[in-house]
């Protein structure tokens, strides 16, 4: 069996996609929102949060607030997108399918994370 690859993320990555995403009128209320957020795996799920976001505070803040509830969903949402999408529950894809699906979604997800400019549009969802 496969395995989806786990981003490996810090704070550093934060705030460094916040100061690449977001306005700089919006950057002190968002880190004040991550500040008082209150979900595991801090650093990786709101990485997940701030890529749906988008750029945009207002959706960053419901994110957040979305993954202090079940903060799973932000992480298979901005990670998985094309896993949740194209592998059927019954598991039906082949191991090399499979495998096919888990490179598509990190190269997206790695190629955001690392961009210097925003990837407007590959949120995931």
């Amino acid at each position: 069996m496969t395995e989806q690859p786990i981003p490996d993320v810090s704070f550093e990555d934060v705030e460094r996609i916040v100061d690449r995403d977001f306005q700089p009128g919006d950057r002190a209320a968002l880190r004040r929102i991550i500040g008082e957020s209150d979900v595991g795996e801090k650093a990786r799920v709101i990485l997940a949060c701030l890529k749906l976001a988008d750029g945009d505070l207002a959706r960053a803040e419901d994110a957040l607030n979305g993954a202090a509830a079940d903060w799973r969903d932000a992480i298979s949402a901005a990670e998985y997108p094309n896993y949740l999408r194209l592998i059927p529950p019954t598991g039906a894809f082949s191991d090399e399918q499979r495998q096919r699906v888990f490179e598509e979604d990190w190269d997206q997800y790695s190629t955001w994370l690392y961009a210097e400019h925003p990837v407007k549009g590959d949120s995931g969802s």
